[in-house]
């Protein structure tokens, strides 16, 4: 069974670079926890261990939903909102 998923995320994980943005780099970290997740649940199903791997969907999902927020809404902020986005990146 090939990972296709898996390999899409890793080409989605290279064109992302790190720098000095606190809030990019937040994403890409939650973007690697996302494709360990992705990885886990495949192999759980590989191992015919379905209920396991159902657990873990909801890690994926809330933690892929955060990575792209961080990511693409990051530059859609006012400084008024600056205050509460600073909380919410200290609350993840």
């Amino acid at each position: 069974m090939k990972n296709v998923v898996g390999l899409e995320i890793l080409e989605v994980l290279d064109e992302m670079k790190s720098g000095k943005d606190e809030r990019a780099n937040l994403s890409l970290t939650l973007h690697f926890v996302v494709f360990d997740t992705q990885r886990a649940i495949f192999d759980l199903i590989k191992s015919n261990h379905f209920g396991t791997s159902s657990a873990l969907l909801r890690v994926l999902f809330e933690t892929h939903v955060k990575a792209e927020w961080l990511q693409h809404f990051r530059y859609q902020l006012n400084t008024a909102e600056a205050p509460y986005c600073r909380r919410l990146i200290a609350a993840l």
